[in-house]
């Protein structure tokens, strides 16, 4: 089942690694030059809404849920990953000065599948072991079982 313990701590390890990266892809293309990118990811200091992971995993049919391969939803939880980063980089950053063009042209990036290219994957491919073992320390069983809750509501499980 998508929403065992193992499975969450992979999904949330997963969606917080593509948003942080996205942020980092973001702030280094409207950036000057690499102080200026640390400072304005300091500045920033962008944390992630869990409630918006949360939503989104609500959405997924309890069907699909119940399959014990769940890879079907990385794809979905990557894109949603950097909408996100993207909403929150563009209502953060007080630096960049024409949001509405950085925005078209990241979208048309996303969209085109430009964006999501073979340096990002690897980004998050080295990145994600370490995420999942912290996330390991953090999601337990009672933790697992309170986001099950969360996530599915009113849906028997």
């Amino acid at each position: 089942m998508i929403f065992e313990k193992e499975n969450l701590v992979e999904i949330v390890a997963y969606f917080e690694t593509v948003f942080q990266m996205s942020i980092l892809y973001f702030v280094q293309t409207s950036g000057f030059d690499r102080d200026d990118v640390i400072e304005r990811l300091e500045d920033m200091g962008i944390q992630i809404d869990t409630d918006y992971l949360f939503d989104f995993l609500k959405d997924i049919p309890l069907s699909e849920n119940e399959s014990d391969d769940f890879e079907y939803i990385f794809p979905l939880l990557r894109k949603k990953a950097i909408e996100y980063a993207l909403f929150e980089y563009l209502k953060s950053d007080k630096q960049l000065l024409n949001k509405n063009l950085f925005y078209e042209s990241m979208i048309d990036e996303i969209q085109n599948g430009e964006y999501f290219n073979k340096d990002i994957d690897e980004l998050v491919d080295n990145e994600l072991p370490y995420r999942i073992n912290s996330w390991n320390e953090i999601i337990d069983i009672d933790i697992s079982r309170q986001i099950l809750e969360v996530v599915l509501g009113d849906k028997e499980f």
